[in-house]
């Protein structure tokens, strides 16, 4: 038997054991001695298919390696090696030096056998499935890269608004809070205002159309600071109906920020859809049936090898793939429950902060406002707890003081009552409240 020149065989390396690439070869060289008589025409036909399947196998091994690399352009390259192969320039010469209609013939048989097999070779898109594989991979890559970006984005401009609304807030509960101080001395001077006018009245005649004018004065000075404590009242109210829409406000702009968190959810999604590892896998699996089809094309030899090429070339894309799985592995622990997927606890805490702002309300209902300003209710039988029937009083004096003093009184609880109502517990707990926020992430 003839040694190949050259590489005499050429061997790769599979699966972690040496195997010869020389089936062809040999099957070709015992066809050639079965056929054409030992001569020089028979070592000229032997050198030439060595030389042959010496080039062949650089191909072949050339492309082996294309499907190492790790950049998604390799498809060319691919094509341009199996393009120089279906030349055959070295077998296809050969007819030049055979005279016999013995070497002729297998010659013909040997041309049509190895264009059939490159034809089938060229037929193989192993290269493009390579660089979709590998072009999924860069892009799951830097699709991580602008996530991170989105989150720290999104994260930084609700940390700011956060910061904001807290200012506001902080703002609302020192109106609040001096409410809840100042209440019970408002309380206090409006008592004392009437207490005096009432112990004036114990001293003095009132009788129809002569009011002493100390006793007016002093009327007209809880009047005065009547009305001075319902315009205090009201301007609690106002101060905080003027700071709600800012918090509403802000509240808006968050949502808009869930929008985008939303629809960058769903881009995730649609990206993870069509370029996640059950993509990659199934791009592999066809490549995996196309190569293991190319395997039986042709001879028994040119089979074998096929086995042992083919082998490597799975071997390289198993490579490529392990590769993906690995980033897309990084990018589901990264990214999961929070741009796909169900959104996780921690990440609506970032969003939404609910522990802060269950804080911030505990804040107001810790003022207990309700109970504060409960103390303001008036009774039957007295203004503010103002004994109106005490020693020295009489009938008329009594009914004079209510008189006088009823309709300012009057617009005094109605400024409490909206005051409870505005600042009761349910209604405080509405400026704080994040329920919407929570339902705007999908």
């Amino acid at each position: 038997m003839y040694l190949r020149i050259g590489v005499l065989l050429v061997v790769c390396l599979l699966a972690g054991h040496v195997v010869a690439l020389d089936a062809r070869y040999e099957e070709m060289v015992e066809q050639i001695e079965d056929e054409v008589e030992d001569s020089a025409e028979r070592e000229a036909f032997i050198e030439a298919v060595s030389e042959y399947i010496e080039e062949r196998d650089e191909a072949l091994l050339a492309l082996v390696e294309l499907i190492k690399e790790e950049d998604d352009d390799v498809e060319s390259a691919w094509l341009s090696i199996i393009s120089d192969l279906r030349d055959l320039p070295v077998l296809s010469d050969a007819d030049d030096d055979l005279t016999s209609d013995a070497a002729l013939e297998l010659w013909d048989t040997f041309m049509e056998e190895e264009e059939e097999w490159v034809s089938a070779l060229i037929d193989l898109e192993t290269a493009a499935y390579h660089d979709d594989l590998v072009a999924l991979r860069i892009r799951l890559q830097n699709m991580t890269v602008l996530l991170d970006q989105k989150w720290d984005g999104l994260l930084n401009d609700d940390g700011q608004l956060d910061q904001r609304e807290l200012r506001v807030m902080a703002d609302i509960y020192a109106i609040l809070a001096r409410l809840a101080q100042e209440s019970d001395g408002q309380r206090q001077r409006v008592r004392n205002s009437i207490q005096i006018v009432a112990e004036l009245l114990g001293t003095v005649d009132v009788i129809s159309g002569a009011v002493p004018s100390d006793v007016a004065n002093a009327i007209n000075q809880a009047i005065g600071i009547i009305a001075e404590t319902v315009k205090t009242y009201n301007g609690y109210m106002t101060a905080v109906e003027e700071l709600r829409p800012q918090m509403r406000e802000l509240a808006g702009q968050e949502l808009g920020l869930l929008v985008i968190f939303n629809e960058t959810r769903r881009d995730t999604q649609l990206f993870v859809d069509e370029n996640g590892y059950p993509v990659m896998k199934e791009l592999y699996d066809d490549a995996e049936a196309e190569l293991e089809r190319f395997e039986g094309v042709g001879t028994s030899g040119q089979r074998e090898d096929a086995g042992v090429i083919v082998g490597l070339i799975i071997d390289a894309l198993e490579d490529r793939l392990a590769e993906g799985g690995d980033i897309f592995n990084a990018f589901v622990k990264k990214h999961e429950l929070k741009f796909f997927g169900p959104v996780g606890p921690d990440i609506r805490e970032h969003l939404v902060d609910t522990k802060v702002w269950l804080e911030q309300a505990d804040s107001l209902t810790d003022l207990d406002l309700e109970r504060v300003l409960s103390t303001w209710r008036s009774d039957a039988n007295g203004f503010f707890g103002v004994s109106l029937s005490g020693s020295g009083i009489t009938d008329y004096e009594r009914e004079f003081l209510e008189d006088s003093l009823s309709a300012d009184l009057e617009d005094l609880q109605e400024a409490i009552d909206e005051a409870g109502h505005a600042f009761s517990t349910q209604n405080l707990l509405l400026i704080a409240d994040r329920r919407e926020l929570e339902e705007g992430i999908e």
